[in-house]
């Protein structure tokens, strides 16, 4: 794997063999590595993560867009997530040291470099809201180029002096993730969170972001103890004119519905087809049922492949429709 360090730059990284030997396989129609996620999103009929990027834009020797995962500093202990991804979870739960974060200022200088030739920088977690160097990085940004859109995928539990001034200032696409509508499963889920908040904030982010022509769409991981709720989540978005995208979840295995035997799988297939929704009379809700049936043929062929067999292998949360706006 290709990793920054302040001797090897990000034009290093973008110019060396690694990728290169990346973009010859995707001329070839090759999906190495971690690509083969999206292969077997297509061969199901499901949109890949990938499809966000597919576009006819003319292609530029620089990055167009910017996915920065830069620390895992997380407030949250969230059952289905690792301490890769959540500090709390790798001190509390793995008893692992604390990841190294190796970005200076270099770093943020390098992004400033490739800020003309973006169309979108995305921040992830951990919890982005807590990692000082986004907003170093969004100051510039807002200095070059104000009318990028900055995509911050947040647990909404964070809504403090220095994001709001960040909303205010910027155009912001805040991706909120959690997974129950009821608060005690909510918070049986994501451990350190609290429901009310939650709810108070998404309301609040959409108020700060609307005025620059920023948006608020919300993530949901449809698992075993929340798949009965995702109707619920596809009508609480249509009310609040909100676009919706659900995530695969498959490890771990015992939350996943993946890993489900095949008669069960046809049960929440059943389920899910079954409810009704009323008339899709705007773009938030037409998105929103064709990500609700994506889901549904996720599910269905799933429990295709489940004939035969108890239970299926784990892997890692890959996004069915990621929300393009």
């Amino acid at each position: 794997m290709e990793r920054w360090s302040p001797e090897r730059s990000i034009r290093d990284i973008w110019t060396g063999p690694a990728f290169e030997e990346m973009r010859r396989a995707h001329a070839e129609g090759r999906f190495p590595g971690r690509c083969s996620r999206c292969r077997d999103d297509i061969d199901q009929g499901i949109s890949p993560l990938a499809d966000v990027y597919d576009n006819d834009r003319a292609l530029v020797g620089l990055p167009t867009a910017l996915e920065l995962e830069l620390s895992n500093l997380c407030n949250l202990e969230c059952v289905m997530c690792n301490g890769d991804l959540s500090s709390k979870i790798r001190r509390h739960r793995e008893h692992r040291p604390a990841l190294d974060v190796p970005y200076d200022d270099s770093f943020v200088d390098q992004v400033a470099e490739l800020v003309p030739t973006l169309e979108q920088v995305r921040f992830s977690g951990g919890e982005p809201t807590l990692h000082p160097i986004m907003y170093e990085i969004c100051e510039r940004i807002i200095e070059l180029r104000p009318d990028l859109r900055i995509d911050i995928s947040t647990n909404g539990s964070t809504l403090t002096p220095k994001v709001r001034r960040l909303l205010a200032r910027a155009k912001v696409q805040v991706n909120i993730s959690f997974e129950s509508l009821r608060p005690e499963r909510y918070e049986r889920i994501r451990v350190g969170g609290d429901h009310a908040v939650l709810m108070a904030n998404i309301e609040e982010f959409r108020r700060l972001v609307e005025p620059n022509g920023g948006l608020v769409t919300i993530n949901t991981n449809p698992m075993r103890e929340t798949w009965d709720e995702m109707a619920d989540f596809v009508r609480f978005c249509d009310d609040r004119d909100l676009y919706l995208s659900f995530n695969t979840v498959v490890h771990p295995p015992e939350l996943s519905l993946a890993s489900l035997p095949g008669d069960g799988l046809d049960d929440v297939v059943r389920a899910l087809r079954a409810e009704p929704f009323d008339d899709a009379t705007t773009s938030a809700m037409r998105w929103n049922r064709d990500q609700y049936r994506n889901l549904c043929e996720q599910v269905a062929s799933w429990a295709e492949e489940a004939c035969g067999r108890a239970t299926a292998g784990d892997g890692v949360p890959v996004r069915l429709g990621p929300a393009r706006t």
